[in-house]
């Protein structure tokens, strides 16, 4: 960066929520997602929402699938400020590959991305949940792993 310095922030900020559930309204009026919900204490403590997927093309990302049966949650707290997705619906295969410990989706190599407070990114977190299920779903019917991947 032309030797300007950068600090990345590491620690929790609840009002960052607000960011962030402003950024999920834009894309549920957009009709990227749908359903959209939240914790009420979301902007004082930790943010959990729930969401699902439609029908509609995100960043080009194919629409041969129903993208519109996930229900998917977004989980952000003290312990993990990086924003977390998991599939709440239907369940994923037991062995299925590009999860976390937690079983939320491995969306990105934490060398390759880094999450910071004033960006929030959800648009692009939520354009690679769609590229996510794109590749698990192909998986799914060929029994490989399409999607880039970084072995870790």
């Amino acid at each position: 960066m032309g030797g300007v310095y950068s600090s990345i922030s590491t620690e929790y900020n609840p009002f960052s929520n607000v960011n962030i559930y402003g950024e999920m309204e834009a894309l549920q009026s957009d009709g990227y997602i749908q359903k959209l919900s939240i914790n009420h204490d979301a902007f004082q403590n930790d943010l959990f929402t729930t969401f699902s997927l439609t029908k509609q093309t995100f960043d080009g990302v194919s629409q041969s699938f129903d993208y519109g049966k996930y229900c998917l949650s977004l989980i952000r707290s003290v312990q993990s400020i990086n924003p977390e997705i998991h599939v709440r619906f239907p369940n994923l295969a037991p062995n299925t590959p590009h999860l976390w410990y937690n079983r939320s989706l491995c969306l990105y190599h934490p060398k390759n991305f880094q999450w910071e407070e004033e960006k929030n990114p959800i648009s692009t977190v939520i354009s690679w949940t769609y590229g996510w299920i794109y590749f698990y779903e192909t998986w799914l019917l060929i029994d490989e792993w399409l999607g880039p991947e970084i072995k870790h």
